[in-house]
């Protein structure tokens, strides 16, 4: 709030039901000890009491808070909390977490990284049954300049118009 922010982002995720317990430790993470990628995930992951109590502490200094979810157990546990919702662009063909959001009645925010063509992004803006506020993302991380298709914004505002996210972002 110091820096002038007027929203935060949190990733609002049960790793145990999204990571294989067989997935081994990625090569660039090995360092860390871990074994396997859930077990270093969950170290970092917060309970859902956690996200309640930043909620709530957002609230409380004129903050708003926004989640990416992908559970409907967070989504319960946080929708009074949530003054936006955001969609991974790894959830955005997962009809079950689009639903999810849907339901709200508050701003939603979708990732296009994964998306693999410009109809798709299309459709799925459709699905929502609203204009959902679209982002351009690449899903690589960390991603250098030249890769990073910055002119992809410009196709996207030329399809989908430019829009602010006043009430938070």
């Amino acid at each position: 709030k110091d820096s002038g922010a007027n929203c935060v982002k949190f990733q609002c995720i049960d790793y145990d039901n999204w990571i294989s317990h067989e997935l081994k430790i990625f090569a660039r993470a090995s360092s860390t000890g871990f074994k396997t990628q859930l077990e270093r995930l969950k170290s970092i992951q917060l309970k859902l009491e956690q996200y309640v109590e930043l909620a709530e502490l957002c609230r409380s200094i004129g903050i708003d808070f926004g989640c990416t979810i992908f559970d409907v157990y967070v989504f319960d546990a946080l929708k009074e909390y949530l003054a936006f919702a955001k969609v991974s662009s790894a959830e955005i063909y997962n009809l079950d977490t689009l639903d999810i959001v849907k339901k709200l009645n508050i701003p939603i925010v979708f990732s296009t990284g994964l998306a693999k063509s410009l109809e798709e992004i299309h459709d799925i803006n459709n699905y929502l049954d609203r204009k959902a506020y679209i982002m351009h993302c690449v899903s690589r991380y960390p991603t250098n300049p030249e890769n990073s298709n910055m002119s992809n914004i410009r196709i996207l505002q030329n399809n989908f118009g430019k829009r602010t996210l006043r009430k938070c972002c």
